[in-house]
């Protein structure tokens, strides 16, 4: 199955409540990653290779940063954790 371009059966707007909810939050709450990475030349990078929809900012790398300083990077979205998130 393509969990990144995947449709989820969601009550609410996974996209949005994904985008969210913190990286840290979604992990103790059984989700393995929020963000989708490749490797690049013996490195991970975020991984942009899905729907438009299902893109969204990485921000909590760049929380305790000054806005000169942040990355603003971008990449898919797990939605294949969105019945993790549905009581919530």
């Amino acid at each position: 199955m393509d969990v990144k371009n995947a449709q989820v059966n969601f009550s609410g707007n996974c996209n949005e409540s994904m985008r969210d909810y913190s990286e840290d939050f979604l992990q103790s709450i059984g989700c393995p990653r929020k963000y989708f990475v490749a490797e690049y030349k013996d490195s991970l990078v975020f991984d942009m290779n899905c729907n438009e929809e299902h893109i969204g900012l990485v921000w909590e790398r760049d929380i305790s940063k000054n806005n000169t300083q942040k990355m603003n990077q971008r990449s898919c979205i797990n939605i294949g954790c969105c019945p993790l998130i549905e009581e919530f």
